[in-house]
Parts: C-alpha cells; sequence; structure tokens
C-alpha cells in the first residue's frame, strides 16, 4: 500500500478480472524511475549505487538530471534476440515536469579516471601478438610497442604505458 495517482483504468464497471490482469496502474508519490535493459556488453563495471546523467527527449540535449542506479536484476532478459539485465534507474532529485513514458538518455560513470592517455581504438594496431601504436618522430613514424588498458564503450582506449602526453601518433606508416 502506498499513495499514489490511479493513472490508467483498463476494465469497465462489471467486468471480471482474472488473477494477474493488470487492470489498473497506480503512480506513487515518491518519483518517477528509469527502467532500461543494457545489453551484457555494456553491463561490465556497472553496479548499484554508480551516479550518472540523463537526456530527456522532451527537455533537449541542454538539460540534463542527475540519476543514480538504484536495481540491476541478477538474471538476464533477453530482448529482441539480445541478452539484456533490467535495471533501473533513479532521478537523484524529485522534479515535477518529468512524467511517466518520457524517453530519455542514460549515461552512467562506471569510474573516473584522470592524468590517462585515452586514443581512438583505431589508433591502436596489433601484429603477431604486439600491440602498438605508430608515432611522429620528425618527418617519420616509429612503431612503438603500448601497453592498453580498459575501453570506454565510445570508440576510444586508455594507452597505459608506451607513449607521453604531447606525442603525436598516427593511424598509418
Amino acid at each position: 500500500p502506498f499513495d499514489g495517482i490511479v493513472t490508467r483504468v483498463d476494465i469497465e464497471k462489471g467486468e471480471i478480472a482474472t488473477s494477474g490482469d493488470e487492470v489498473i496502474s497506480v503512480m506513487g508519490e515518491t518519483g518517477l524511475e528509469i527502467e532500461t535493459f543494457i545489453p551484457e556488453v555494456r553491463i561490465v563495471g556497472i553496479r548499484v549505487g554508480n551516479n550518472g546523467s540523463a537526456t530527456l527527449d522532451a527537455f533537449g540535449e541542454d538539460r540534463a538530471f542527475d540519476v543514480v542506479i538504484s536495481h540491476i536484476d541478477p538474471r538476464e532478459t533477453e530482448k529482441e534476440g539480445i541478452t539484456t539485465y533490467r535495471t533501473l534507474i533513479d532521478f537523484t532529485s524529485l522534479n515535477q515536469d518529468l512524467k511517466p513514458g518520457m524517453t530519455a538518455d542514460i549515461e552512467i560513470v562506471k569510474n573516473k579516471t584522470s592524468d590517462v592517455i585515452v586514443v581512438p581504438n583505431q589508433f591502436v594496431l596489433s601484429e603477431g601478438g604486439e600491440t602498438f601504436v605508430n608515432v611522429k618522430n620528425g618527418k617519420d613514424l616509429e612503431k612503438r610497442a603500448v601497453v592498453v588498458g580498459e575501453k570506454d564503450g565510445k570508440g576510444s582506449i586508455i594507452i597505459e604505458s608506451g607513449v607521453s602526453a604531447g606525442e603525436f601518433i598516427a593511424l598509418e606508416k
């Protein structure tokens, strides 16, 4: 039991409802949450308590809302042939302008790093089991071995060692 507002009634007076039928929806007064299904390739590193931001189509990209992961189902859910994990995301503050059914783009912070070198994935090459980048050395390019770290999911990768800040790298020799 909770206080709320009836948002939908899918039954008429005199109709018979069977057990398990959803005939009335009630929205609580404690705020809205976002339900999303995160694909298995993106769920690694996401934990309950991770913070992030949400932009809603109704408000435009310039207005972001702070959010926090409140629940991740321990079992997978298949969506359109893809293994996903149902995830609930709470807004960190109430906003009366938010309405049920609005669509959102979510960005979750898995972890923060600083003072690292990040390059686009396509600049990191592999050959014969060796990972390297092409570093500009005067007018020439030098093939230099690197140790790579995590990928950010947006097409970039952390270079843990092998190049220094300020060096220029290129795609091809």
